[in-house]
């Protein structure tokens, strides 16, 4: 039998610079394309903040997307992130002349 694997929550949070409750928490680890955080759980690799939403909040809908309030994609902090659909997420983008890098 081998070791007992790490709990997912264990993991995740060694990976965060946890800051004030309304400061953006950065994710310190690897990360995705554009500046999302990854992390591996359950046999695939999962946006950072995806992850940190569903610890706080619960499981949502594969089709729900996670966004950030704050606009900062390395940021994990379940205060600054929100649940929609893809077409609230663009519509969110252009209302703040964002484009797809994440730029301004």
């Amino acid at each position: 039998m081998g070791p007992k694997p790490i709990p997912i929550a264990v993991r995740f949070w060694k990976k965060v610079d946890v800051r004030g409750p309304s400061e953006g928490w950065p994710w310190l680890a690897s990360k995705r394309r554009y500046g999302y955080g990854a992390i591996y759980r359950d046999g695939r690799i999962e946006s950072a903040h995806r992850v940190s939403f569903e610890m706080a909040h619960g499981q949502i809908d594969e089709r729900s997307v996670v966004m950030h309030t704050c606009d900062n994609p390395p940021c994990v902090n379940p205060a600054h992130l929100v649940t929609g659909d893809q077409a609230g997420n663009i519509a969110d983008m252009v209302t703040k002349s964002r484009n797809a890098s994440g730029e301004s």
